[in-house]
């Protein structure tokens, strides 16, 4: 077995997972795995979205109803295979949404086991790596599949869909791609998710799925989701996700601080 076929085996396939609710499915990537951290998972944000509901409860500190959101647990197949890469079956693992962004449409899961998994998918970290014309592998459990492979070219930066930047590629995707990832071959580091696929109207409420214009969420995306959402452990590792999870509890606590100060003073 050669080695650029190693790679993809290491860095491609054995970190996608199928990713799926009591109501929905898609794609996940494996990103982190360690001792210290526990296990995260990648995916797309419409993926989980059914196991997200946003709830009024009473707070006693303000007075007054609140919004929150309540999270179910999310399930993780991580896939078996024979001869290396003939999927022969799954383990499926629950797992909890840590983050999210609707509007990126990225989520953060975290597997609900200590096992270190061996095989993480690497994001890459620069945008001058990336060229119109390079060749490119997007991975995905679509439509509840096993992994599948599909080559393409990148062929377009900073397209903009509802106030968003994609990147193009012309590497097929179907419907279940979403939450996978689209690697970049030179380097096998993941360049972004599979989110959306171009889609064409013919004849009367008639529509068809242009499957060789894939748009992906660009890794400067999820970098940015990592800093927004505090999930630091994943561009530092010099910090936990337990150091994480303080921090955005102290922020919480803050903001509800912040809240009962200003609604004091409008009283007042």
């Amino acid at each position: 077995m050669d080695r650029w076929y190693e790679m993809f085996l290491e860095k491609a396939l054995y970190p996608c997972v199928r990713v799926h609710t009591t109501k929905a499915g898609g794609s996940g990537q494996v990103v982190h795995s360690s001792e210290r951290n526990g296990t995260f998972v990648l995916t797309c944000e419409h993926v989980i979205d059914s196991s997200i509901e946003v709830k009024e409860e009473w707070s006693a500190v303000l007075q007054r109803n609140v919004k929150r959101d309540v999270r179910s647990k999310v399930y993780v197949d991580f896939f078996k295979y024979s001869f290396k890469d003939r999927a022969v079956g799954a383990t499926t693992i629950e797992a909890d949404i840590v983050a999210y962004d609707k509007n990126e449409d990225i989520a953060l899961l975290r597997l609900n086991n200590d096992e270190v998994y061996p095989y993480v998918a690497d994001i890459e970290k620069d945008q001058r790596n990336l060229r119109y014309f390079d060749s490119v592998l997007t991975i995905g459990a679509a439509l509840g599949h096993p992994p599948i492979c599909t080559r393409g070219n990148l062929c377009g930066f900073n397209d903009i869909i509802d106030n968003r930047d994609y990147m193009l590629s012309t590497a097929a995707g179907i419907y279940g791609n979403s939450g996978g990832a689209t690697f970049l071959e030179k380097s096998w580091t993941l360049i972004g998710m599979p989110a959306r696929i171009a889609v064409t109207l013919t004849g009367f409420m008639g529509a068809d799925a242009i499957t060789h214009m894939m748009f992906i969420i660009p890794f400067w995306r999820i970098q940015a989701f990592f800093r927004e959402q505090m999930m630091l452990f994943m561009l530092d590792d010099s910090v936990s996700y337990q150091d994480c999870e303080r921090m955005i509890e102290e922020r919480r606590k803050k903001s509800q601080l912040d809240e009962l100060l200003s609604s004091g003073a409008k009283e007042g």
